[in-house]
């Protein structure tokens, strides 16, 4: 096998790989960091390994997680918050 078989075959695998992973596009949106323990919803954590964990995610998602555990709460279910 010569290097260019051997470079076209990587070449190949490399390029297999690249379309298999899924690709999600992450946007920043910079809105100011919140504790969901502080957020008025009442939600379920499990105690974190870091000591003092603060739960803290972006103020835009404080309201899609409120959408999400009111559903969950409509049937009965619970939301349970694991970070960190």
């Amino acid at each position: 096998m010569t290097s260019k078989e051997h470079n076209k075959i990587v070449l190949e695998k490399n390029q297999l790989i690249q379309s298999q992973i899924p690709s999600t596009s992450i946007i920043e949106n910079y809105s100011s960091l919140k504790s969901l323990q502080n957020s008025r919803l009442d939600l379920m954590f499990r105690p974190s390994i870091i000591a003092d964990y603060q739960y803290l995610v972006r103020r835009g998602l404080i309201g899609k997680i409120g959408r999400v555990h009111h559903e969950l709460q409509e049937q009965c279910k619970t939301l349970v918050i694991c970070l960190g």
